[in-house]
Order: C-alpha cells, then sequence, then structure tokens
C-alpha cells in the first residue's frame, strides 16, 4: 500500500534497507529486514504491530541505541548510520528526544531536576538551563509541579516528565517506544490527545511505536504496519483502516469479517466488481489485480453493515440475516448474525435494541468494504 499526499513531502527522516539481527539458539534471528521508509518534517509517524514485529528495534536503531549490520538512517540531511560507509554517530551526538515506556524517572530528583538533568549533561549554559526547563514544563502542565518530588506523581504525571526531558533539548526528532502501555485506558486516551497537541504544537518530527491500533489511528499522520520484521503496509489511518491490502493488516488493525471466495467479475471502471461467497454475490472494491476466477478474501469491517428489519430497496448486497448473539457495550451493541451458513460481526447503535433469533436484514454499500487477493493467489 502506497500513501498518498501525506508522505510525499521532502523526507526529513530517511530510513533505507535497515537490517538488524539477535543471535538465536541456533543462528541468527533477524528482528529487522531490509525495511524502509521517510517522514517529512513535522509529521507523526507510527511503527504498528505485535510483539516481537521488530518494531521497537527499528526505533532503537533510528536513536543509534542498536547498530544495524545494514541500512542508512538519515535526519535532516544528516547521516546517522550508512553501514556501507561504516558511518554510526552515537546516540548522544544525534539530538534526539526519547520518551521510553518505563518513564525513566531519577526517584531522587524532583519533577525540575529530571528535566534539568538532560539539559546539564550537555554542558549548557547555566544561565539557559532553568527558562528552557520551565518552558518545557510549561508545555506539558508540570510548571506548577517544579519542586516536588518525582516518585510523588501519578503514572500520567511522571510521564509528562519524560516528555518535558525529551523536549527540553530541542531536539531534532523525537521518539516514543510504548509511552502509554503502563497507563490505565482513561489516562492512555487523555495522554495520547495531549501528546498530539504538543506534537502539532512544536511541528516536530516524531517516530512512535505502539501496538494499539486505537491508538496509532487516533494520533498518527501515517502508520507503517510491521510483521516478522517487515513492513506489510504504510498509509494514512484511513488508507490503513479502509483498505488494509492484505489478510494480516486487516486482521490486526480493529475488527475485520473475512469471507473467502472467488471473484466472478472484474473490477470495472469504478474499481468494483463481484466475488461469490458462501452466502451469495459480494459487490465490493477490488484490489491488487484480482482477476475473475481468483480466490480471494472479502473484507467487511462491522460497523458498515446497515442493519433494518424491513427489507431495503437496494437490489445488491442486501441478505436476510438470523441474529444470534449480542453484546451491549453502552455506545454501540456487538452482535454476531447468520447469513446462510456464514457467521458474521455487525456493530449497531444500542438503540435498535436487537434480539436474539429474530430475523434481520443487512445491507452493505459496495464502496464500503473490498477484496484483496487470498492466500491462495498469493503462493
Amino acid at each position: 500500500m502506497t500513501p498518498t499526499g501525506i508522505l510525499a513531502g521532502t523526507p526529513y527522516l530517511r530510513v533505507e534497507a535497515l537490517a538488524k539481527r539477535f543471535p538465536g539458539d541456533a543462528h541468527e534471528l533477524a528482528a529487522v529486514s531490509g525495511i524502509s521508509f521517510s517522514v517529512p518534517r513535522g509529521k507523526l509517524f507510527t511503527l504498528l504491530g505485535p510483539s516481537g514485529c521488530g518494531k521497537s528495534t527499528t526505533l532503537r536503531c533510528i536513536a543509534g541505541l542498536e547498530k544495524p549490520e545494514g541500512g542508512f538512517v538519515g535526519v535532516n540531511g544528516r547521516t546517522y548510520v550508512d553501514c556501507a560507509a561504516n558511518i554510526f554517530v552515537p546516540p548522544d551526538k544525534r539530538g534526539i528526544g526519547m520518551v521510553f515506556q518505563s518513564y525513566a524517572i531519577w526517584p531522587h530528583m524532583t519533577v525540575y531536576q529530571n528535566v534539568a538533568y538532560a539539559l546539564e549533561v550537555k554542558k549548557t549554559p547555566h544561565s539557559e538551563i532553568r527558562p528552557r526547563v520551565m518552558e518545557a514544563l510549561e508545555l506539558v502542565g508540570l510548571a506548577a509541579f517544579a519542586n516536588r518530588s518525582a516518585p510523588k506523581l501519578s503514572g500520567g504525571q511522571q510521564q509528562r516528565v519524560a516528555l518535558a526531558r525529551a523536549i527540553v533539548g530541542r531536539p531534532s526528532l523525537l521518539l516514543f517506544d510504548e509511552p502509554l502501555s503502563n497507563l490505565d485506558a482513561k489516562l492512555r486516551e487523555r495522554m495520547r490527545i495531549e501528546i498530539r497537541e504538543l506534537q502539532q504544537r512544536l511541528e516536530i518530527t516524531t517516530v512512535y511505536v505502539t501496538h494499539d491500533q486505537a491508538e496509532a489511528l487516533a494520533i498518527s499522520d501515517a502508520i507503517a504496519v510491521m510483521e516478522g520484521g517487515k513492513i506489510l503496509a504504510v498509509g494514512t489511518p484511513r488508507e490503513i483502516y479502509g483498505a488494509p491490502g492484505s489478510r494480516f493488516v486487516a486482521d490486526f488493525i480493529g475488527m475485520t469479517n473475512i469471507v473467502r471466495g472467488n471473484a466472478v467479475a472484474g473490477a470495472g471502471s469504478d474499481g468494483s466488481g463481484r466475488v461469490e461467497v458462501p452466502f451469495g454475490t459480494v459487490h465490493c472494491r477490488f484490489e491488487g489485480g484480482i482477476r475473475p476466477g481468483d480466490p480471494v478474501d472479502v473484507l467487511i469491517r462491522p460497523e458498515n453493515m446497515v442493519v433494518s428489519r424491513a427489507r431495503p430497496d437496494s437490489r445488491q448486497n442486501v441478505w436476510q440475516a438470523a441474529v444470534e448473539g449480542v453484546t451491549f457495550l453502552g455506545e454501540y451493541q456487538d452482535a454476531t448474525v447468520r447469513v446462510s451458513e456464514q457467521s458474521l460481526r455487525i456493530r449497531v447503535h444500542p438503540g435498535l435494541e436487537l434480539e436474539k433469533g429474530e430475523q434481520v436484514y443487512l445491507e452493505l454499500s459496495a464502496g464500503r468494504c473490498s477484496a484483496i487477493r487470498g492466500e491462495q493467489a498469493q503462493n
């Protein structure tokens, strides 16, 4: 998948053919397998994937905390890593700010001292330290806590200290490694909004690592989905969610019904075609050069199904279904329905009040579902 527009600017961060291996029991394990991406100035780019996919290793290679075996890393025209030319700039010479999952707050220091230390180790003139520290604390809303002992802060406040420490040095690049994973759900939601607002206010180029799909969708200008040390898809949040391009990405990002079928008509001028599935014919968008006869996976998001008790007027993508189960979740209902022999998940407004066993109609716009080449066609 190629992102449209958002990454089309001049690269500020360039990562090319980055490769990193770690020793294993029998042989070396490839943590990162020759990945490449670029980020324009001022954008927030997220590396998203499950545990062990290589996202944090990639971030650590950018920061200089890991030395890759191959590839290139450059920021704003300056080369930090060029394995072919044997160039490796140490982390303290890169001018990069980083926020870790563990906060890394020094318990014997005050809030002010924690942030000031980042400037002191760089031998910043003493006259500059206090105004810069207070400016950073003001930006994260902790100016009033400057003299408080760091361990007496809440988890969210400690994360703000880590963020202030990362930005006080006015870095050329800001890196986040799973910064919110230790916070409770409500605080995570609030902190991700604060991080995004601060990043946009400072217009600082940022690479963010997370396994949380909602977090990535909420804060990113663009997302790279990783698995097995490789990048499987790159796009804006809407592109990744709406046109994932592969079974793994569709299954990993949000909830998706994946229905196996066979293409019976190729894509028309509008990019849509027809697929025969166990419960009938689906009209949907075609991705990736699908031809008639190809095995495909039809991707249907639960919220894209329109549910009604009366039969819709539309003559395509309408099916009768039996409700098998309903879960009330406050803002919406998740329901399982059966269409012929196929079980599907749907998401509807709680006002509909579905009941187990009742018959309903499902309607699906052809533009709100897609078909990708199935695994058999890719082998």
